[in-house]
């Protein structure tokens, strides 16, 4: 195992959702959702901003793998939410690399 990994307790790894969750609750206090996931277009517009490293990033791996618009649009507010799980106010290129992950597997895994 690598020395450089650290791993996270229970605990750790609930306060750091209930953390997230309170974040995103606050962000969107105003609207009638309170989680990243329930975002339709229009909020997306709104309350997730990409700056353009970033954007291009997400360009490359739109036309690499062939994602949906829907499939994109689940990326990029998965991305959010690790971003708030990290206590970030800007989704950074690690965040939606590791969505771009989940979401590959998830396709590899459970697709039919």
């Amino acid at each position: 195992m690598d020395d450089n990994i650290k791993t996270k307790s229970s605990k750790e790894m609930k306060d750091e959702v209930q953390r997230a969750r309170e974040i995103q609750n606050k962000r969107y206090e105003d609207e009638e959702i309170s989680t990243n996931g329930a975002l339709s277009t229009r909020l997306m517009k709104k309350y997730i901003k990409l700056d353009k490293n970033v954007k291009a990033l997400g360009q490359k791996a739109f036309d690499k793998y062939n994602f949906s618009v829907r499939s994109y649009n689940k990326i990029i507010k998965m991305s959010r939410t690790i971003a708030d799980l990290e206590n970030s106010e800007n989704i950074e290129a690690k965040h939606l690399l590791e969505a771009i992950r989940y979401r590959s597997l998830d396709d590899k895994y459970w697709s039919v």
